[in-house]
């Protein structure tokens, strides 16, 4: 899957689009996935901090991993106000 996909699948799944960044944009308290150079990193980063961090070679593997990642993490599903 590329990211493209990967965004549908988490839009499925109602993950807060606050939780990830799947373009490069790195943010804290979120999982992110970024291209440097031939490799795909995959991280969740908290106050500059890595909490876990995956090298991958290749966007379908990175992508699916970060799915998995984020389908196991109940804190990234939208709260609604009821």
């Amino acid at each position: 899957m590329n990211r493209d996909e990967l965004k549908c699948e988490l839009n499925k799944l109602g993950v807060d689009e606050r939780s990830y960044s799947l373009d490069g944009d790195i943010r804290d308290y979120a999982h992110n996935i970024y291209q440097n150079y031939n490799k795909w990193e995959v991280f969740y980063q908290e106050r500059s901090e890595h909490m876990y961090d995956k090298i991958f070679f290749s966007e379908d593997s990175a992508c699916d991993f970060l799915y998995e990642i984020i389908k196991n993490d109940p804190s990234t599903r939208i709260v609604e106000n009821k």
